[in-house]
């Protein structure tokens, strides 16, 4: 006797360990999240996970063709997804590189770059000609830093401060964001009103900055530094595990918010809150 008469009304999606089968009834339907196409299946080995980024609700499925993609800006690491809840959303500072990616995962914003959406396919938005961002995973055009005064920096998505570029001819400015040495020059000032982010011998740097190449630069988002210093970006202390700060040029460890109840996550120097993942409890 073949398999086929044991299970005479065995279909695609379901299988059956029992050769003395008698009924439909003996036939197990495949989990969701997977699909059969094998009219005699034995084994839950021919249930076929939908894989990574796909999901299906669809009971005793017979077909690939029920296993559907998270839609767009979403992403699931689960190869057995039962429905489209296990689809999670790119949150802000994130973005998904492909939309067929295999995984469709999200990924952080580097440096110099920034993303405010939630779901966002292709890339985050470039830090404009002028500024830099150090910062990973950015939220906010505000976390994109302009750049010292007498420098320039005529390029987007710079990711630190080397992008920026001395004015010229002891060329002095009271502003900062120029993007070209004509901007300099159409602001240059007095030696006698530089009084900007060059520190004193006394007093070094005002808190919330460090000391570098004889500048005064902004402490980064997930820092802060409640101290004047002639030290540098050492002195910027990392908000701790549990924390995080999306600012610039923080004084106090206060700065640093906690993450909501019930969400945690384990990096130091961390710069939103979108960062905090819900706790899983076992």
């Amino acid at each position: 006797m073949t398999l086929s008469q044991i299970h005479p009304t065995q279909s695609g999606g379901t299988f059956s360990k029992d050769t003395a089968a008698s009924s439909v009834s003996d036939c197990v339907e495949c989990p969701l999240g997977t699909y059969s196409t094998t009219l005699t299946a034995n084994s839950s080995l021919f249930c076929v996970d939908c894989g990574i980024g796909k999901y299906s609700s669809t009971r005793a499925s017979s077909s690939v063709s029920n296993c559907l993609e998270c839609p767009t800006g979403k992403h699931s690491v689960i190869s057995r997804a039962p429905s489209l809840n296990t689809c999670i959303s790119c949150e802000a500072g994130e973005f998904m590189e492909n939309r067929h990616h295999v995984s469709n995962e999200c990924v952080l914003c580097p440096r110099g770059s920034w993303n405010g959406n939630l779901n966002t396919v292709g890339k985050c938005t470039n830090c404009s000609a002028g500024k830099y961002s150090s910062s990973v995973g950015a939220t906010d055009e505000k976390q994109c830093i302009q750049r010292p005064r007498s420098t320039f920096n005529p390029d987007v998505g710079s990711r630190d401060i080397t992008h920026c570029r001395p004015c010229l001819d002891n060329t002095k400015t009271p502003n900062r964001g120029f993007v070209s040495q004509n901007e300099c020059l159409l602001f240059n000032i007095t030696d006698r009103d530089s009084q900007f982010l060059i520190p004193s011998d006394e007093h070094g740097c005002d808190p919330g900055y460090y000391f570098k190449a004889l500048l005064c630069i902004p402490c980064p988002a997930g820092t802060y530094n409640s101290l004047q210093t002639h030290r540098g970006i050492e002195s910027c202390i990392l908000c701790r595990s549990g924390k995080f700060n999306p600012y610039q040029e923080r004084t106090s460890v206060k700065d640093c918010q906690s993450c909501p109840d019930g969400k945690f996550h384990h990096s130091r120097g961390v710069t939103d809150q979108i960062h905090c993942k819900v706790c899983v409890y076992s």
